[in-house]
């Protein structure tokens, strides 16, 4: 088989999510506010879920007038609690930016890494 016949039958058996959230009023306050967190919605709390709301969020907003890059991320906590964000990168303009702003928000302490660790991890990926 192919790669894009595999791509397309994973298309076909990957469940559709049904937004049961007002994806009208979150777009509102992520074209203003610049984000979406679990206390905009307990749905964010599901990743999968919010992957959904983030791309049925950026169809309601996206227009003539707007064109936002409106972008989904999971980011890891300390005790392995692991939490979601929608962002604007016109007004949240980086992943280190939307880490700080989820942090703050949910009043969550970020996992630090050391430099050596990070040097590490980036070398791996490089392999």
């Amino acid at each position: 088989m192919a790669d894009s016949d595999k791509k397309d039958t994973a298309k076909e058996q990957a469940p559709k999510i049904e937004i049961k959230d007002d994806v009208k009023a979150l777009g509102k306050i992520l074209m203003s506010r610049g984000y979406i967190t679990e206390k905009d919605t307990a749905n964010m709390k599901d990743a999968v879920y919010a992957k959904a709301l983030a791309k049925a969020i950026d169809k309601e907003v996206r227009s003539e007038e707007e064109d936002p890059f409106i972008q989904f991320e999971s980011f890891d906590y300390q005790n392995g609690v692991i939490k979601n964000i929608i962002f604007n990168m016109d007004i949240i303009k980086n992943r280190d930016a939307a880490m700080d702003t989820l942090s703050a928000e949910l009043g969550l302490k970020e996992i630090k890494i050391t430099k050596q660790a990070e040097e590490e991890i980036n070398a791996i990926g490089n392999v």
